[in-house]
């Protein structure tokens, strides 16, 4: 079966990662990827081909929170024929099955019609504005054959697609390939040997591409509320994410000039960090993971971080109190919250068997409900429901 995956931005995250680890598994069910997407000049597409995966770079333009009449213009003159591309695309390759991913990836949706090819429709989490989901939703709920959602909280949050029928609809959770995010003693000292940390110190961390859903100025601000309250600190701070361009004006001026004006730069408290491909390599040299996050699916990260055995501290949003349990795996904190946040971060930094025993839960879940082969299956059995079902319609068409 052939599935050409159709992505509207570059830069790598959640949804790249997610298909890096899926090819493999995958191909080993008969399923080949290949990937249409947005021609920004990120990491994305690169990282995609070194993993084998075929990749097309095409104009994509995306709706946009922002106020320039010309970037909406240019979405809605551009997007008939943004979809005859990908369809092109899905017809030249013969395609069996499009898969749109993201809410508003709704070229792909009118493309699949173009190509007259069944259509998947993968629901990543919470970005799009209440509003914006209230209009999207009807064109998901006619348009999509199938429904892939990262976790009941997600769907809960998209009130349109409640409805979908069960039988064409899954729920996913960004696998995790436990041979590279595992607890290991060498790759954590070399982790904090290059992340500039101490073996006294403690390490309070996060991952996430540089961009307003994160959060970070929440992590920036309870990082400087904690350290002001301590008269001798043995904790310091990283964030490793990649540079989205798209989001550097806001980023420098509400997180990393935040985080300057409140001191913690200067000493090396806190670092911003360009992790590249090495995310693998230097998770393990953290003590607690944190995600801050506005909006989210479950986050790939905090899974990884649970297979690595470390405790997490995660904003409730979206699906997330399905893959953190309260308590038990980390703690849950109001998005936003700079108090809960460092509430939870006193609590965990304070209490090293607490850690000790979340992060050993963490793991065992992980490998219970959260491996890239639970996933894979996921994707492969709706894949074949939806493809089975069209090929009865079309029989059913025919007679």
């Amino acid at each position: 079966m052939k599935v050409l995956v159709a992505i509207q931005h570059a830069g790598f995250g959640g949804v790249h990662a997610l298909i890096e680890n899926q090819v493999p598994l995958l191909r080993c069910r008969g399923i080949e990827l290949r990937v249409v997407c947005g021609d920004d000049e990120t990491a994305g597409p690169d990282r995609l081909r070194a993993a084998g995966v075929h990749v097309t770079q095409i104009p994509y333009p995306r709706i946009r929170k922002c106020l320039n009449p010309l970037v909406h213009a240019r979405y809605l003159f551009t997007f008939r024929a943004t979809a005859r591309k990908i369809a092109r695309l899905a017809h030249e390759w013969d395609a069996d099955l499009l898969q749109a991913t993201g809410l508003m990836n709704l070229q792909a949706g009118l493309a699949s019609h173009m190509a007259d090819i069944p259509l998947v429709w993968q629901i990543n989490g919470t970005f799009a504005p209440p509003g914006l989901r209230k209009i999207l939703c009807p064109f998901v709920r006619r348009w999509a054959d199938g429904l892939l959602v990262e976790g009941r909280g997600v769907l809960a949050a998209h009130a349109g697609l409640v409805d979908f029928p069960s039988q064409f609809l899954r729920f996913f959770y960004p696998g995790v390939d436990l041979n590279r995010f595992a607890p290991d003693p060498v790759i954590r000292q070399n982790a904090r040997k290059e992340l500039g940390v101490a073996d006294h110190e403690l390490l309070i961390g996060t991952v996430g591409n540089r961009n307003h859903a994160k959060g970070h100025e929440f992590l920036v601000e309870a990082a400087a509320a904690f350290v002001a309250s301590q008269t001798e600190s043995s904790v310091c701070f990283r964030v490793l994410g990649a540079h989205q361009p798209s989001n550097a004006a806001y980023y420098e001026k509400e997180v990393v000039h935040r985080a300057r004006s409140l001191g913690l730069l200067e000493n090396g408290t806190l670092q911003f960090l360009d992790p590249g491909t090495r995310v693998h390599k230097l998770l393990p040299g953290f003590d607690v993971f944190v995600l801050p996050s506005r909006a989210e699916g479950v986050g790939t990260v905090t899974l990884e971080a649970q297979a690595c055995g470390i405790p997490v501290i995660a904003s409730d949003v979206g699906s997330v109190s399905e893959v953190v349990l309260q308590g038990e795996t980390g703690l849950l904190v109001a998005p936003g919250s700079v108090k809960d946040l460092e509430s939870a971060l006193r609590q965990l930094i304070g209490d090293p068997e607490l850690r000790s025993r979340m992060g050993a839960r963490g793991r065992e879940r992980v490998r219970e409900h959260f491996t890239a082969e639970h996933t894979a299956q996921t994707f492969a059995s709706l894949y074949h429901e939806v493809r089975n079902q069209w090929k009865l319609k079309r029989k059913g068409q025919r007679e």
